[in-house]
């Protein structure tokens, strides 16, 4: 493999080249295969490359086999365009979404809160003696509509961040969307009713359910865990007023790695989230 580097660098349209050897046995073991080796490059036309394997092989060697991928960059500068441009669109849109969703459900929940606060002042006269009761009677009640939802949305186990993890380390979108939507409205019903259920764990999980669903309606080549991960941060970053916070819980909880892939969307989402949630 060494004698190659010689020719290699006489080869007249070559622009890269690295020599990647191999092991003896399974491959990767401290005792090379001289006998076996590999060449990567890179060339300014599609004819000096399908040349290029009998210029540059030592006397005596052959070339197994060579495989050519050939390159259109003015498409693909185009397509990285419009694919960065996407990926702002999409990250800002689910922001803006996940905000309203946020405010919309801390706000409900505290209204219902309040409502059942003076429940016992809208009761009849005849019924003042039950006032006693009406934290029970409002409970009872979220609880039979929280029944109802389960039975709506055919529910068999309840879906919360849990599920997000798993699916963000799962091939493919496999977030049930229609579950996860069923459980947030039983979640705000919930914690509307007086029952001790949190509210940011159930955001969590919509914002990833949201982000599954928008997955699922535009097809891109950015990745169903990186959706994921713009809901999550932009719930987060909604519920505490907190774009930094989002970004890191999104990466550090749910993805559980850091990507340059990931990192740009995630952040467009999360400061967006941000930036409505401060409007309302």
């Amino acid at each position: 493999m060494g004698f190659a580097r010689l020719p290699l660098a006489r080869v007249s349209g070559l622009r890269f080249w690295k020599l990647c050897g191999s092991g003896t046995g399974e491959g990767f073991t401290p005792r090379p295969n001289t006998a076996v080796y590999a060449i990567l490059c890179v060339w300014d036309s599609k004819a000096q490359a399908q040349s290029a394997p009998r210029a540059y092989h030592a006397p005596g060697e052959s070339c197994q086999r060579a495989v050519i991928v050939e390159r259109n960059d003015g498409e693909k500068s185009g397509s990285v365009i419009l694919e960065m441009l996407l990926v702002i669109i999409l990250g800002s849109t689910l922001g803006v979404v996940m905000a309203l969703a946020s405010s919309g459900f801390v706000l409900g929940v505290g209204a219902l809160g309040a409502l059942r606060g003076t429940a016992s002042a809208h009761l009849p006269e005849t019924l003042q003696a039950l006032t006693p009761f009406a934290p029970l009677l409002t409970l009872l009640l979220a609880a039979g509509a929280v029944l109802l939802v389960r039975r709506l949305f055919s529910i068999t186990r309840w879906h919360g961040p849990a599920d997000s993890i798993l699916a963000a380390h799962q091939s493919g979108n496999t977030l049930d969307v229609k579950a996860g939507l069923g459980s947030t409205l039983a979640a705000f019903l919930s914690a509307g009713g007086g029952a001790s259920v949190g509210q940011y764990g159930p955001l969590v999980h919509f914002g990833a359910t949201v982000a599954a669903l928008v997955a699922k309606l535009r097809r891109t080549r950015v990745r169903a865990d990186t959706f994921i991960g713009c809901g999550v941060a932009a719930a987060i970053s909604a519920g505490f007023n907190a774009p930094l916070a989002g970004m890191v819980f999104a990466h550090g909880a749910i993805l559980r790695h850091y990507s340059w892939r990931s990192i740009a969307p995630i952040s467009i989402a999360s400061i967006a989230a941000s930036a409505t949630a401060q409007r309302f």
